[in-house]
């Protein structure tokens, strides 16, 4: 019998159960405007979960608040935010409709507080939530804030017990009622977690189940229950006894096909979303009353909906689980905006497998799932998107690893396809080789290559426990079963600067480039220093050992002789913190980029701290005059971010977006972002910048915004300014590409001493109808202002820089626009 691979085994496990890849593409490539960036490191890093490791935390992407995956259950809150169970992500989305920001709330885990799978949200009367966390088997009960006020719960089938609990909702007399998915019941609980009653059995009877999924509770206490596998709707009094029911397998009107969600709209009527993608509406006795819409997916991938929500207005909500998008619906169905993407997004991930750098630095990223290859600069910005789903020259499916050689070739492990691609550096390809099978030559389960100095290609199948050998035109050589007692199967290879060849193997094992054992690094086991699951790891020039332990959460370090030297992060999702880490990369001047991949992102640290910069401070480059261009910022999004000669000084600024012609743009947005550690020894740590708005557009729907995130981008700190053009005359647009002169703000970061923050300035169309902005932004500086002087005035605490100017009416002077500075809290 086949070992597996137990990095796989994890990470599959972290994600729950995951569908099969869907067919998203994103054409041959996308291309960025950033330029290559160079090494520079970042102050000192002073939180514990580094542990005691030398290397200092810089920065992340992927995995920020706004990514969402497989979104299931959602609700709105009373002022019109938007709470979704984001469950491939194993954490609960917040989304802020007034300033379009996110926060989140846990991360995979077993403890209180964390979650794995968590597949539907409920509001109690008072504000708090009530998630139904379905892996840990469990209700949570939590504050908005994430502060966990109870949780009750534990695999099986007595009373209490849950098996894949999935739908719940609080009653107006505050009862939480829970689908019991695998048990095929609905448990009835005091809002304390006091079980009360539970009725069902399997079955296709009245009050019998197959596969209960969701419930709502209308105003007079009854409970609908989704019966998904008998397609049809139950409804019960508070005290379960059975009233009626509706529908039966089909396409029919009054027919359902596995539905999956199920909410009730400001009528009374019931609306139930099923597998075949239409939103039906019934009456409360199950009365087919008609179609809200069909939500229309690629028309070989159906979309899957797994939520639905109706807000006080009567707009509807509509998780779109396979598209990781949430949509937003006007009454009559009219399409308003969306949250997520249902194409590939640049800068996210869906089950990233490897990473690996190139010799100019940048780093790549096999993202599975979405059957491409990431191209980054080393701070996090997309230089380019490479290929598709598909079997011809160039296209991939579910590649899992990449590695280069010594004359800038590309070489990518293309697993799906059980095939080795070959490209160029410009990524032009060169040749294939590799097909199925268990011979000379084929692959089963090809997860991991490596190449050595003579261009020789090492591959590694997981399935099969070989590592095959091949010369630099895909002649087959040699191979060998890197087996020396391990339980499990092999999980990655890597070659040094000496040509030894290393594997992952329960422990890492060495070998010559023949296959020749010669020695093993690590210990099995789970104390420190031990290697638990050991996936990707690097052999450094003085050969040093890191490595990415997926089982422990951790990046081990191991010196030249096997000794245990220290240890980088530790379980969970803020900075420094991973989850399944699988791949690890190390530069030649030592920076680490780690591969945190049930987390869906990178993280990035340095191996010392820097001193400020003398002129911009913490902010680096916040003049945007250095070289490469835009180095230390991380810039993104739907618009296009470029170094522009229009400057408040100097001779650079950095633009977001680019100038438009007043017509509908579409909801986009551009960004940048920079991340330090504000010093706590600092007596005002104050963030200034200046910035030059063009407008096409009033500011309720084209903006420049700057906001504070944590570090690792999870969640919303702080709004430091939203501006724009705001008319004199309500409505009433400016003139096309009006020029708002260069304005200036400042804000004091005092609360944020100690902690990891990202300063994010965003250029943003909020609806689709929106005709536009760009702005240039310059002069970024975070210095230490000195001592905080009395506050005097109006300002006798720090509050958000927001413009409220009563409207935007250019100043002159003889003719000319005057520069106007902006609000200054001192």
């Amino acid at each position: 019998m086949t070992k597996l691979s137990r990095c796989l085994l994890l990470v599959t496990f972290l994600f729950g159960l995951l569908p099969g890849a869907s067919a998203i593409s994103s054409g041959e490539r996308f291309e960025s405007a950033v330029q290559p960036l160079q090494e520079i490191v970042n102050p000192p890093n002073t939180e514990s979960h580094i542990n005691s490791s030398p290397y200092v935390f810089r920065r992340s992407w992927g995995g920020e608040a706004d990514q969402i995956m497989y979104p299931q259950g959602m609700v709105i809150t009373d002022d019109g935010n938007l709470i979704v169970a984001n469950s491939g992500l194993n954490r609960i989305t917040l989304i802020n409709q007034n300033d379009n920001t996110m926060t989140t709330i846990g991360g995979f885990g077993t403890d209180p507080g964390s979650f794995d799978w968590p597949s539907e949200v409920a509001m109690a009367a008072d504000g708090t939530l009530f998630i139904s966390d379905s892996g840990n088997n469990r209700v949570q009960h939590i504050t908005i804030e994430g502060e966990v006020l109870n949780y009750w719960g534990n695999y099986g089938s007595e009373i209490g017990q849950f098996n894949n609990p999935s739908g719940i909702a609080v009653s107006g007399d505050n009862f939480v009622y829970v689908t019991d998915d695998l048990n095929d019941r609905v448990q009835k609980f005091t809002i304390s977690g006091q079980f009360v009653n539970s009725w069902g059995s399997s079955g296709t009877g009245p009050g019998q189940f197959n596969r209960p999924e969701g419930l709502v509770i209308d105003d007079l206490g009854y409970v609908y229950i989704l019966d998904s596998n008998n397609d049809r709707v139950q409804k019960f009094d508070a005290n379960g006894n059975y009233s009626l029911q509706w529908g039966t397998r089909g396409w029919a009107d009054d027919q359902l096909l596995s539905p999956d969600a199920i909410a009730i709209d400001n009528s009374g009527n019931i609306l139930v979303a099923d597998y075949s993608t239409r939103i039906r509406i019934f009456s409360s006795s199950g009365l087919f009353l008609g179609y809200l819409y069909e939500v229309i997916g690629l028309p070989e991938v159906p979309a899957w909906i797994r939520g639905l929500a109706v807000d006080s207005h009567g707009a509807v909500y509509v998780s779109m689980y396979n598209y990781d998008e949430i949509n937003k619906h006007a009454p009559d169905g009219t399409y308003l905006r969306d949250w997520g993407s249902k194409t590939l997004g640049a800068g996210k991930f869906r089950f990233p497998d490897a990473l690996a750098l190139t010799s100019s630095g940048e780093i790549l990223v096999p993202d599975s799932n979405n059957h491409s290859i990431q191209v980054f600069t080393p701070y996090g910005s997309v230089r380019a998107i490479i290929g598709q789903e598909g079997s011809g020259p160039g296209e991939f499916f579910v590649p899992s690893d990449v590695t280069t050689d010594s004359t800038g070739n590309i070489y990518v492990a293309d697993g799906g396809n059980s095939r080795i691609q070959v490209f160029n550096q410009n990524w032009d390809f060169i040749r294939e080789f590799g097909s199925e099978g268990y011979g000379d030559g084929q692959w089963d389960c090809l997860t991991s290559l490596a190449v050595d100095s003579d261009g020789n290609i090492y591959g590694l199948d997981a399935c099969t426990e070989k590592v095959q050998k091949f010369s630099n035109t895909g002649q087959f050589l040699l191979s060998w079963i890197p087996d020396q007692g391990a339980s499990w199967g092999p999980e990655s290879i890597h070659i040094d600067q000496s040509d030894h060849v290393y594997v992952s193997h329960g422990v890492i094992l060495q070998y010559d480039q023949d296959g020749k054992y010669l020695r093993s690094f690590g210990n099995y086991g789970h104390g420190i220093g031990e290697l638990y699951v050991p996936c990707g790891f690097h052999v450094t020039s003085n050969g040093n050992l890191f490595i990415a332990d997926a089982g422990k959460d951790e990046i081990i370090v191991l010196d030249s002789s096997g000794n245990y030297l220290y240890s980088i992060g530790s379980p969970g999702y803020h900075v420094g913190e991973f989850g399944g880490p699988k791949d690890i990369a190390v530069t030649p001047a030592g920076s680490v980029y780690v591969l945190d991949s049930a987390n869906q992102r990178v993280q990035f640290f340095s191996p010392q701290a820097i001193t400020p910069d003398p002129t911009t401070g913490l902010a680096l480059n916040g003049s945007f005059e250095n070289e490469p261009p835009l180095m230390e910022w991380t810039c993104g999004g739907k618009l296009p971010v470029n170094r522009s000669t229009i400057s408040s000084h100097g001779s650079y600024s950095i633009r977001l977006g680019q100038p438009v012609t007043q017509t509908e743009q579409g909801m986009r947005e551009a960004w940048a972002y920079t991340s330090i550690y504000v010093d706590p020894a600092w007596n005002r740590p104050m963030l200034t910048f200046k910035y030059r708005m063009f407008v096409n557009d009033i500011m309720d729907y084209s903006d420049f915004y700057v906001a504070i995130q944590d570090g690792a981008g999870l969640n919303h700190l702080e709004t430091v300014m939203r501006d724009g053009f705001q008319p004199c005359t309500p409505g009433q647009p400016p003139t096309a590409a009006q020029d708002l002169g260069w304005r200036m703000g400042s804000y004091d970061l005092s609360a944020f001493k100690g902690q990891h923050i990202r300063i994010v300035f965003s250029n943003r169309n909020l609806w689709p109808q929106s005709w536009g902005i760009w702005t240039n932004v310059d002069d970024v500086r975070v210095l230490d202002a000195g001592p905080m002087p009395p506050l005097t005035g109006p300002y006798k605490a720090n509050l958000p820089l927001i413009f409220n100017k009563k409207c935007d009416v250019p100043l002159l002077l003889n003719g000319k626009v005057l520069e106007r500075p902006g609000i200054d809290l001192y």
